[in-house]
């Protein structure tokens, strides 16, 4: 009896741990997706202000410093996916608040960069959606499939104005 007892304990503990480890493992996992995350989009940001230099005339431009303030303002704990169709996904990441101050942009907006992905998660296109709610009230999150729907010409729950700031 006493090594039944002994056995149920035993078992008991290795399920806590079992438990205990994967669990663990998990956040992990998901931290080091977050960081993947913010590396490639950093890194495709960066590539913009290369591709900028390449176009820019000789007039004076603020676009470094505009990717720049974009990417220190990128709230990637809040980041979702959509799926666009069998082979793209939209990375839908909101943009912090005190951007709006710093560009003088309406306090009832909501700031967002869309990223088009392919499914190996490399970086195909992307733009800054700047949305104006028509009642006034601003918005903190999109409901579910709202771009894929924009881009599918399907109701959108939202009422109104998407602006795409390329």
């Amino acid at each position: 009896m006493k090594n039944k007892n002994q056995l149920l304990i035993a078992t008991y503990i290795l399920f806590i741990f079992c438990i205990c480890f994967y669990s663990c493992k998990k956040d992990i996992s998901a931290l080091n997706s977050n960081f993947d995350i913010a590396e490639k989009v950093t890194t495709w940001l960066n590539s913009q202000k290369s591709i900028a230099k390449t176009q820019r005339s000789s007039s004076k431009s603020n676009k470094d410093a505009n990717i720049d303030l974009l990417n220190q303002n990128l709230d990637f704990d809040k980041a979702i996916t959509e799926v666009l169709d069998k082979d793209l996904n939209y990375l839908i990441i909101p943009i912090k608040e005190e951007i709006k101050q710093k560009k003088n942009l309406q306090n009832n907006s909501t700031l967002i960069l869309m990223l088009i992905m392919d499914k190996i998660g490399t970086i195909k296109a992307g733009d800054i959606v700047y949305y104006l709610p028509g009642d006034g009230k601003q918005l903190n999150t999109f409901s579910a499939n709202t771009f894929q729907n924009i881009f599918k010409y399907k109701e959108v729950t939202h009422d109104g104005t998407f602006r795409f700031l390329v």
